[in-house]
């Protein structure tokens, strides 16, 4: 176990704000649509909930729907927004864009549509992003803000009662997340929270 990682005690993962792909739920991936004013509206209350939160560094992906729902949070925290590459959606390849119940109805599943990002790809550059930030963090939280599929990666990974459960984990667009390190591993405090609950993060 690194010193960084003795530090760092706090987990924070947030999902993006509603897009209008989320919206009409449709399959993102690396498409960069826009918040909604509903999603710019959730970005803002996630930056007040979090005003009073140490963090010590905010990591985004690189898409806008990400990168514009972490600023209010950086902003409150004093910290800039980081881009890491490895935190971009899953990569859903020429099924960007279609209607999740028009690819489930052709395949039965996201992961069985040919040209889809195999999952297990996605776990590794995921995992990949957070051990580079955990190793490079001195704590005593931080922040990653992502996607859905991010989110229940990272969950799923480092938690150890959500292994295996990928599929039944719900993710609302701008919801947070809080894991605890408690000196040996990672214990989920907070799952799928929203602003509206009123829950101290």
């Amino acid at each position: 176990m690194s010193v960084s990682h003795q530090r760092v005690t706090k987990l924070y993962l947030i999902r993006h704000g509603q897009t209008a792909y989320n919206r009409d739920d449709r399959l993102r991936g690396h498409a960069d649509p826009e918040l909604t004013d509903l999603g710019y509206e959730q970005a803002e209350a996630l930056g007040r909930i979090f005003a009073g939160v140490m963090l010590s560094r905010v990591v985004s992906s690189p898409l806008r729907r990400a990168l514009d729902t972490a600023r209010p949070i950086a902003c409150a925290a004093g910290v800039p927004v980081e881009m890491d590459d490895d935190l971009n959606d899953r990569d859903y390849g020429r099924w960007t864009g279609a209607s999740r119940a028009a690819v489930l109805q052709q395949f039965g599943s996201v992961d069985a549509a040919p040209g889809v990002e195999p999952w297990d790809t996605l776990c590794g550059r995921v995992m990949r992003a957070f051990w580079s930030m955990l190793e490079t963090s001195t704590g005593p939280a931080f922040a990653m803000v992502g996607h859905d599929a991010t989110n229940r990666v990272l969950l799923t990974g480092l938690v150890n009662e959500l292994k295996g459960k990928a599929g039944r984990i719900h993710q609302d667009n701008g919801c947070w997340n809080r894991l605890d390190w408690n000196g040996h591993r990672w214990v989920l405090a907070v799952l799928n929270a929203v602003p509206q609950d009123h829950q101290h993060p």
